[in-house]
C-alpha cells in the first residue's frame, strides 16, 4: 500500500474509532474503501469517510469531524502507527490459495516480517483443552510432532496466543517464521502500558524478527469475547494454506475453520493419535486420526472435580497426633491451595508452555503443585483477586480439613473449587503478629465507613444467598514469607500418604493427611456420608 494510502487508511481507522454506534465490522468496511486524502484538512476528512461509509451502506451524513486539537491528536496517532511499522491489508494481500475470510471484516492490520507471506504456510488446529493440562495428554504430544513435521516441511506457522493450544503452538514454533492471529486490536497498535503488559505475558512465546502479526480488529470498541475468538480462529484458517487438524471438538469454532477450509479446497491432513504408552487424558474432543476425516470420540467432559471423605487406612506413620492437634487446638490459621489453571502468579505464558512441552515437575499445577511450589519459593504470594480495597492480600481460614467437607463447592462463576484439601497451617498467634486479622463480615452499605486499612477485610456477609462467615475467614497484607516462621511451627496438609512423603523428603516439614480426597468426575459434588 503507498505511503499516502496507509496514512489515510490509519487515519480514518483511528478517527473511526471514536464515532458512537459503529461496531468493529462497520469500522473495518469503512477504512476498506478510504481513498488517499490531505488528512490534516477537516473539510477532506469529512467528505472521504461519509464516501466511503456510504459506498458500503452506511450513513454518516450527520456525522461531524472532531476539532482541529482532535484532528492533529488524530494524525499525530496514525504517525506513530506508520513509524512504528504498522500496516494495513486486505483479503487481497493474502497470498494463501483462494484466501477467503469467513465473517470477518475486509480490513486487517498487521506488524512484523511482512516477507513470511511469501511462504506456504500451516495452521495445526486443537479445540480448548482441559483447564489442567498434563505435559503427557494425547493433544499435547501430538501436537509437538505435527510442528515439528510442518517445520522441516518448509511451512511457516500459523498461530496465536491467549488459549493455551495456540500458545503451546507459537513456542513450539519460536525462531521458524510464524503468522500470528490477535484476538484484539494488534497489541503493537495499543498505548505503550499495554503493549509491555502483552510482551511480559506473551513476548518469550516468538522471535519477533520472523513474526508477522495480524488483527482484524481495527481500534475501537470491541466485540464480545466469543465474538473476537470465532474471529481470531477463522483469520487462523484464511492466513493458511495447509491445516493440520489434531484434535478438534465437534460443533465448536475449530470444526467451522475445518469446514472452510475444506471448502476451499486447501489441503487438509489429520494427526496420527498413535502414542504408546500414553494415557488419554484428553476429554470431550474428535480425534481425526486419519486423511478420511473419520473420527473417534474420546469420552466425557473432565470439567472439574468432586471430594469425598477419604477411606485411608490410617493417617501418616508417626503423625497422628498432628492432625489431632490440628483438629483440637484453635492456635492454628491454614492457606488452603488450589490448583492453577495457566500460569503462575508471577510466571509468563512462555515459561508455563515450556513447562508442559519439556514434562517439568509441577507443570500440571494441581493444587498439591501449588503447595509445592509455594514450599519451594518459601512465600505465599498475595493477591488482590476479589478483594475489596487497594491491597494484595494472603487468605487464611479458621477451618481445619474436617470441615472443610461442608464447605466444599464448585464456583462456577469462577470456574473452581472455593476450597481443594492442600495447605499449609500457621500459628495463629506469629501470624498476628505479622498483622493477620479476621475478616470483617457485614452488610455492604457498611463498607464505605471503613477506614483505608481496614477496607482489604471487607466481607459482604450475605451475597447470593451464600453465607460467608462459615469460612472463618482472616487475611495478611502482602506477601507471606515463610522465612518469618519456625520451620517447626509449620504444618502442611495433603492428601495422599505418596504427597507426604515428597513433603517430608524435600522439605522435612511436618505433614497431616487431609482425610479428604479429590477424584475426577462432573462438576456436581457428590458428597459421601
Amino acid at each position: 500500500m503507498p505511503f499516502d494510502q496507509l496514512r489515510s487508511t490509519l487515519f480514518a481507522s483511528a478517527l473511526l474509532s471514536t464515532i458512537q454506534g459503529l461496531d468493529h465490522r462497520s469500522r473495518s468496511r469503512i477504512a476498506s474503501q478510504i481513498n488517499s486524502f490531505d488528512v490534516c484538512s477537516q473539510r477532506d476528512a469529512t467528505h472521504e469517510i461519509k464516501r466511503a461509509a456510504l459506498t458500503v451502506g452506511i450513513d454518516l451524513s450527520a456525522w461531524e469531524c472532531p476539532s482541529s486539537r482532535a484532528l492533529y491528536n488524530t494524525v499525530r496517532t496514525a504517525d506513530q502507527w506508520m513509524e512504528q511499522g504498522i500496516v494495513a491489508l486486505s483479503v487481497q494481500d493474502l497470498r494463501a490459495p483462494l484466501a477467503q475470510i469467513h465473517d470477518i471484516g475486509p480490513l486487517m492490520f498487521a506488524w512484523g516480517n511482512l516477507k513470511i507471506l511469501d511462504r506456504p504456510a500451516a495452521a495445526i488446529l486443537n479445540s480448548r483443552k482441559p483447564r489442567l493440562p498434563n505435559p503427557d495428554d494425547r493433544w499435547l504430544l501430538a501436537t509437538k510432532r505435527v510442528v515439528r513435521a510442518a517445520i522441516d516441511r518448509g511451512f511457516a506457522i500459523v498461530s496465536g496466543y491467549g488459549l493455551l493450544p495456540y500458545c503451546i503452538v507459537s513456542l513450539l514454533a519460536k525462531g521458524s517464521p510464524t503468522l500470528v492471529a490477535c484476538d484484539e486490536v494488534l497489541p503493537f497498535m495499543q498505548s505503550p502500558q499495554q503493549l509491555q503488559r502483552f510482551l511480559a505475558q506473551y513476548g518469550e512465546l516468538f522471535d519477533l524478527d520472523k513474526t508477522l502479526f495480524f488483527s482484524p480488529f481495527p481500534p475501537g470498541r470491541m466485540p464480545q469475547r466469543a465474538v473476537r475468538y470465532a474471529e481470531r480462529d477463522h483469520l487462523v484458517g484464511a492466513l493458511s494454506s495447509m491445516i493440520l487438524a489434531v484434535e478438534i471438538k465437534e460443533r465448536g469454532n475449530m470444526q467451522s475453520v475445518l469446514q472452510v477450509a475444506i471448502e476451499r479446497g486447501l489441503p487438509v491432513e489429520y494427526a496420527n493419535d498413535q502414542c504408546p504408552g500414553v494415557e488419554d487424558t484428553t476429554a470431550g474432543n474428535i480425534n481425526l486420526t486419519s486423511r478420511t476425516g473419520e473420527a473417534l470420540k474420546t469420552g466425557p467432559a473432565d470439567n472439574g472435580a468432586t471430594f469425598s471423605r477419604s477411606q485411608l487406612e490410617s493417617n501418616i506413620s508417626g503423625k497422628s497426633d498432628v492432625y489431632r492437634q490440628l483438629c483440637r487446638e484453635p492456635s492454628y490459621l491454614i492457606h488452603y491451595t488450589r490448583s492453577c489453571p495457566g500460569p503462575w502468579p508471577g510466571q509468563s505464558w512462555a515459561e508455563y508452555c515450556r513447562s508442559l512441552v519439556e514434562g517439568v515437575s509441577e507443570a500440571s499445577h494441581s493444587a498439591f503443585d501449588t503447595l509445592v511450589r509455594i514450599l519451594r519459593e518459601r512465600r505465599i504470594r498475595g493477591s488482590r483477586r476479589l478483594i475489596r480495597g487497594a491491597e494484595s492480600v494472603v487468605c487464611l481460614t479458621e477451618c481445619v480439613p474436617r470441615e472443610l467437607q461442608d464447605l466444599i463447592e464448585w464456583r462456577k462463576g469462577l470456574v473452581r473449587w472455593n476450597f481443594e484439601p492442600y495447605g499449609l497451617a500457621f500459628g495463629r498467634k506469629s501470624l498476628f503478629d505479622l498483622g493477620a486479622k479476621p475478616v470483617i463480615y457485614a452488610v455492604e452499605e457498611a463498607f464505605a465507613d471503613l477506614s483505608p486499612d481496614l477496607k482489604h477485610l471487607f466481607q459482604c456477609q450475605n451475597h447470593s444467598d451464600k453465607q460467608w462467615t462459615f469460612e472463618k475467614e482472616w487475611r495478611i497484607k502482602g506477601d507471606l514469607c515463610l522465612a518469618d516462621f519456625d520451620p517447626r511451627d509449620l504444618v502442611v496438609i495433603v492428601v495422599t500418604h505418596a504427597e507426604a512423603a515428597v513433603i517430608q523428603e524435600q522439605f522435612g516439614y511436618k505433614v497431616a493427611l487431609a482425610g479428604i480426597q479429590m477424584r475426577k468426575s462432573g462438576r456436581s459434588r457428590q458428597k459421601v456420608l
